[in-house]
């Protein structure tokens, strides 16, 4: 039987490997590539490793220590040359005015993006690999399409956590962004397989965060948190607040941010959702930057044996597989 093939996102900082320090680097992805990847896992599934890191410049998104430019531009290339795509996080700037000149050429704000980019529309072509942007921007679409061939598209989690009434689209959001993106990243809350199956022939474009333990049911906080990242005031009323509800069942609440996840709600723990999205063709996942030893865990463990388990089961049942 073949092994199931997956693609996997992960934070290249937040590890105990850590891909952007020039120290360690070239060993790391030597140990990551030839060691551990193959030797934990390897019998199970094949990984495609999709390492990402964020944005330096203004559209960070609040993180509160992104590599330098130099280091980033390095560890992307270091990555690339071996075949590895790499993810950018430019997932910021929800706060910017409507206003705000998105064109990186002219504006000497994006000065950072504008390199980023470029270096992964250059070394997707030098190295033919597909480097990935991950974005809650849409304005950035047209530039990245013209002027950046070849590097594809993320629609971040954050995008789909609520905003003013009258701009936030509920449910039409996910229509627009599989329309326009490469690849959806739904937020926690979203990844279950009632609530994306109606999304079924875009199963290819989406990538599940596999260890989020995010169950909060009060969206305008957790836009609230990404606000606060930014260091921007959420300018948003309560009564004046859209969102989509949360699809977990009641019992899976909790803000991760603060402390407050009362029960496991992360699509690790959700092994029936997790399954019943393997088999409706879900094929990539995301380990999420606040999520340490992200290969020593149980995370990664768990997803190739799922993804094993649904893979003997269809050789063995065909369509009619039972759980």
């Amino acid at each position: 039987m073949e092994k199931p093939e997956l693609t996997l996102e992960f934070p290249a900082s937040d590890s105990p490997i850590s891909f952007t320090d020039p120290t360690m680097r070239e060993g790391a992805i030597d140990y990551l590539l030839g060691t551990l990847i193959p030797n934990n896992y390897g019998d199970k599934a094949v990984i495609h490793p999709v390492p990402y890191d964020g944005d330096p410049g203004l559209l960070q998104g609040g993180r509160s220590n992104p590599p330098s430019l130099e280091n980033l531009l390095d560890t992307i290339e270091a990555f690339n040359k071996r075949g590895v795509p790499f993810a950018v996080a430019m997932n910021g700037g929800r706060s910017l005015p409507k206003d705000f000149d998105f064109n990186v050429f002219r504006n000497p704000g994006l000065g950072y993006e504008y390199l980023l980019l470029d270096r992964l529309a250059n070394n997707s072509a030098r190295y033919g690999v597909q480097n990935r942007v991950i974005l809650t921007r849409r304005e950035l679409l047209p530039i990245i399409a013209e002027y950046f061939p070849g590097v594809e598209t993320v629609c971040s989690a954050v995008t789909f956590m609520g905003g003013p009434k009258g701009e936030f689209k509920g449910v039409a959001e996910y229509d627009d962004a599989f329309r326009n993106f490469d690849y959806v990243s739904p937020p926690n809350q979203h990844a279950t397989p009632e609530f994306l199956g109606r999304f079924r022939e875009h199963v290819r474009k989406m990538v599940l965060l596999i260890g989020a333990n995010c169950g909060s049911r009060n969206f305008r906080k957790c836009h609230w948190h990404h606000a606060q990242e930014e260091h921007q005031p959420l300018a948003i009323p309560g009564r004046d607040f859209e969102f989509i509800p949360s699809q977990l069942p009641k019992e899976l609440t909790g803000c991760i941010a603060d402390g407050g996840a009362s029960l496991p709600s992360a699509l690790e723990f959700r092994r029936d959702d997790l399954k019943a999205l393997i088999e409706m063709g879900v094929d990539q996942f995301k380990l999420p930057r606040n999520l340490s030893s992200i290969w020593h865990g149980h995370t990664v463990l768990t997803l190739t044996d799922a993804f094993a388990d649904v893979k003997e089961r269809v050789a063995k049942f065909g369509a009619e597989m039972p759980r």
